[in-house]
């Protein structure tokens, strides 16, 4: 890609309808490498989630498992790691070309302790990528022995009311001007614990549905 355009490559076996939807991100390199979160020796926080008497439980490791299957589905090999090698991965440099997954509800006291100095707050200030889902981002630390709440989360990552705190839980609008919704089948119009548009002043970009404040999938700078 440059700004004289853009090229591409599709292939496939078979007769296929498709859509391509790309992205001009200017001088944010897009990830080398992929990394998802996860141990289970430390406590997460995730919402209880109905399921069939006999079904399994909708926990942690099954996020995991099922982030792990798309992620591999869409060509990218992502790496596990638990709290001790989160924290060796964030202090590693070449932050701009690294991308963290995490879906605890939680950082892992390795790498957050709630201040503007702990190594992943200061890992994404240098570019990295993180990719939230789950809970309030940044309002819980993780531990073995429990969950500890933080005061004043908001005010590390996008400030105060950035976050949907509210009993809002679903927006019905479709968000179909910029071609992600249908291109990468947005199923989900959970906008529980999403980023508020209004409130961000950083340069970012609304997908899925939205309630004309809060969308199901935000990505901001």
């Amino acid at each position: 890609m440059s700004d004289s355009g853009a090229g591409y490559r599709v292939g496939s076996g078979i007769s296929s309808i498709y859509d391509v939807v790309v992205s001009y991100n200017g001088d944010f390199p897009a990830a080398k490498e992929y990394y998802v979160y996860y141990d289970d020796n430390y406590a997460d926080v995730i919402e209880d989630v109905w399921h069939a008497t006999g079904g399994k439980e909708l926990n942690q490791e099954y996020y995991v498992s099922q982030m792990l299957c798309q992620l591999e589905n869409r060509g990218i090999c992502a790496k596990v790691l638990n709290a001790s090698e989160l924290r060796d991965m964030v202090l590693s440099g070449g932050e701009r070309f690294k991308a963290l997954i995490v879906v605890s509800g939680a950082f892992p006291d390795t790498v957050y302790s709630g201040n503007a100095a702990d190594p992943i707050i200061q890992w994404i200030d240098a570019g990295g990528k993180l990719y939230w889902a789950g809970n309030l981002l940044g309002a819980y630390v993780s531990t073995v022995n429990g969950v500890v709440s933080v005061d004043g989360y908001e005010v590390l990552f996008f400030g105060p009311g950035s976050l949907n705190s509210s009993d809002t839980e679903k927006a019905y609008g479709e968000i179909s001007d910029n071609g992600y919704l249908h291109a990468l089948s947005l199923m989900s119009n959970s906008i529980r614990y999403s980023l508020n548009a209004d409130a961000l002043s950083v340069p970012h970009l609304m997908v899925g549905y939205s309630d004309g404040s809060y969308a199901s999938a935000v990505l901001a700078q």
